[in-house]
């Protein structure tokens, strides 16, 4: 009923942080492993203006790592999708 009432309303509110949640789930789809620096710049051109992506949006959707797998101090960072098939059955 809700959904209905919001149809007929003139404004609609979204909430910001599922916006970010989605919008980085498609780029993830779209490609597996960004750099960080790049995905970034695409999530942030991918929202509405206003609305800042935050890496706790990435939670259950991707890690972020180091290119070579060590946390090297300044190292550029990997940003990678997290799938169901990666993770150990235990």
């Amino acid at each position: 009923e809700e959904w209905r009432a919001a149809a007929a309303s003139d404004e609609v509110a979204l909430e910001p942080r599922a916006i970010c949640t989605f919008r980085a789930r498609v780029l993830l789809l779209e490609t597996e492993a960004w750099p960080k620096d790049a995905f970034d710049e695409a999530w942030a051109d991918g929202v509405p203006r206003g609305i800042e992506p935050s890496d706790a949006d990435l939670d259950g959707l991707a890690v972020l790592l180091p290119p070579d797998g060590r946390a090297a101090k300044g190292a550029p960072l990997t940003v990678r999708a997290l799938s169901a098939e990666a993770m150990p059955p235990d």
